[in-house]
């Protein structure tokens, strides 16, 4: 049974955090990480700390109408921009 783990980053820092943690208590496991993100917060570090973390195997960019959220364009651009990055066993498209 796959092991889901939900948790609201706020800011780099803590998604590093989730990520290790993850690494520590499941090691052996892939991670597939959801995530949308704020306007008002650093995307672009927080894309780097999931990018690079060895047991993330896919991540899928979510989002919606809410006025503080990044439009789907804004998330997927910032995704190319950090996409040299990407591990190449990550699914991205």
């Amino acid at each position: 049974m796959p092991v889901v783990y939900l948790d609201v980053c706020h800011n780099p820092q803590a998604v590093e955090c989730v990520l290790r943690e993850l690494a520590m208590e499941h090691p052996q496991s892939d991670v597939h990480v959801v995530c949308g993100f704020s306007k008002q917060k650093d995307m672009t570090a927080m894309l780097h700390h999931i990018a690079t973390s060895p047991n993330v195997k896919s991540i899928y960019p979510v989002t919606s109408s809410h006025f503080k959220l990044q439009n789907i364009e804004n998330v997927l651009s910032k995704f190319e921009e950090v996409g040299n990055l990407l591990h190449p066993y990550i699914e991205h498209k």
